[in-house]
């Protein structure tokens, strides 16, 4: 008990004189200085249960990354994953895919790509391309998607 006792203070002096070369005012302002097993710097629960469980290792990490260097360097913050899954594309990028879709006859990804029109505009527009002599396979594509969508 005294030995984990001696462990904890020495630790403690450690960090005080950490926070003193840093110019830091919390104990968890060292953090940024000390490397994540992962990447970025190490979280401040992390540090605390480093100190209590492992405080050698928690020193050996202060010696090395704050004390020793002559100006200690800031580590990066790990970059956040993106949430959102959805993936934007500009009107460029869509409309280079939807000519690549066109070009190779994918016509369930061109309905898939494409805006989605109301019944009433792709009949329009399909009785349009009829009358002009004009097939446009996206239109039936679409039309039939549409149709699908409807409610009975």
């Amino acid at each position: 008990m005294v030995i984990a006792e001696i462990a904890i203070s020495e630790t403690e002096d450690l960090i005080i004189k950490a926070l003193k070369k840093i110019r830091g005012l919390k104990e968890k302002d060292i953090c940024k200085y000390l490397p994540s097993e992962t990447e970025g710097y190490m979280h401040h629960f992390t540090m605390r249960k480093i100190k209590k469980n492992k405080p050698e290792e928690l020193r050996a990490l202060i010696q090395e990354f704050i004390l020793l260097p002559p100006s200690p360097r800031l580590i990066d913050p790990k970059p956040r994953t993106r949430r959102n899954k959805m993936l934007s594309l500009n009107q460029v990028e869509l409309k280079l895919i939807l000519n690549l879709a066109k070009k190779s006859g994918e016509d369930y990804l061109l309905s898939k790509l494409g805006a989605k029109l109301s019944l009433p505009t792709v009949k329009k527009e399909l009785i349009n391309s009829i009358k002009e002599n004009r097939v446009e396979q996206e239109l039936w594509c679409a039309f039939v998607q549409a149709l699908e969508t409807q409610p009975n």
